[in-house]
C-alpha cells in the first residue's frame, strides 16, 4: 500500500457517519476554494516577475502545482484529478472576483469559515475529534479523499 493510501484510509476511518461524510465533502470543497482564494490575493510580485502579469501568476497556482507534483509522486490518475480540481478552483475564484458578488475578503471569510464549520459539525455529530489535530497531512490529503469517491464511482483505481 502506498503512503498516500494509508493516509486516505486513516482519514476515511475518522469519518464514519453519513452526515459527517457529506459535511466533509462540502467542507473540504469550500475550505479548499477559500484557501486558494486567500493565496490568490497574497502579494505575488516575485511570481509576476517570472511569469508576467497573467492569470497564473499568483500563490494559489504555486500551491496547486506543488500539490499536483505531490499527487504525481503517488499516481498518474491523482495528478490528472488534482490538475482538474485545482484548475476548477482557480476558474471559480476568477469568476467570483470578476462578478464581484461580494468583496473578495468577505468571500474568502465565508468560504473558509463555512467549510470548517461544516467539518466541525460533522465531528460534533459523530462525537469524534478531527484527525488534523494529530497530523496536518490530513488537511492536505482531503481533496484526494474526494477524488477517491469519484474514482470508485467510475470504477477507476488510483
Amino acid at each position: 500500500m502506498a503512503p498516500i493510501d494509508e493516509i486516505i484510509e486513516r482519514y476515511n476511518g475518522g469519518i464514519m457517519t453519513r452526515f459527517n461524510r457529506v459535511a466533509h465533502i462540502l467542507g473540504v470543497l469550500l475550505s479548499t476554494v477559500g484557501l486558494m482564494a486567500f493565496l490568490w490575493h497574497l502579494p505575488s510580485d516575485i511570481i509576476k516577475s517570472w511569469l508576467g502579469n497573467n492569470y497564473y501568476a499568483n500563490w494559489a497556482t504555486v500551491y496547486a502545482v506543488l500539490m499536483i507534483i505531490y499527487f504525481g509522486s503517488e499516481s498518474f490518475s491523482l495528478t490528472f484529478a488534482g490538475g482538474f480540481f485545482y484548475q476548477g478552483c482557480l476558474f471559480l475564484i476568477d469568476f467570483l472576483e470578476t462578478e464581484q458578488f461580494l468583496p473578495m475578503n468577505q468571500v474568502i471569510t465565508i468560504l473558509l469559515s463555512s467549510g470548517f464549520i461544516l467539518m466541525l459539525l460533522g465531528h460534533i455529530q459523530q462525537r469524534s475529534p478531527g484527525l488534523f489535530k494529530k497530523d496536518l497531512t490530513h488537511f492536505i490529503i482531503s481533496p484526494v479523499w474526494i477524488f477517491r469517491f469519484i474514482y470508485r464511482w467510475f470504477g477507476i483505481s488510483f
